[in-house]
């Protein structure tokens, strides 16, 4: 199933996926330019939406992460209404820690094994 997403600034519009739990999405910035991918993969079992946002270098701070995880967020709950949403980001990396914070998301945990820090909603 096709699903196109339209923001103020974005056109969020899923790819094919080998899987039926996991949507990918690329990202397009109004004038049709792609500026970065995303994938939601869904854990029947635990009841947890993985989100994970990427946004090509040269378009990162400019808003696409955000507009991108907010709309994204919506669909979860839309969708997902009682699932739990977590995404995992490096544990050194400030701007993506940062990034899901003011995605309102909640620091749970690190797993030093992995040197990712866990965070959800």
């Amino acid at each position: 199933m096709e699903k196109t997403i339209k923001t103020d600034h974005l056109i969020l519009k899923t790819t094919e996926s080998k899987s039926r739990d996991v949507l990918n999405f690329e990202l397009y910035s109004g004038n049709g330019t792609q500026v970065g991918l995303a994938s939601l993969e869904v854990s029947r079992e635990g009841e947890t939406v993985h989100l994970d946002i990427y946004i090509n270098p040269e378009y990162r701070r400019l808003g696409y992460g955000l507009e991108a995880g907010d709309a994204l967020i919506d669909e979860i709950i839309k969708g997902y209404p009682k699932y739990e949403i977590i995404a995992a980001v490096p544990c050194d990396d400030e701007v993506a820690n940062r990034f899901c914070e003011r995605l309102d998301f909640i620091f749970d945990c690190t797993f030093a094994d992995e040197n990712a820090n866990i965070y959800y909603m």
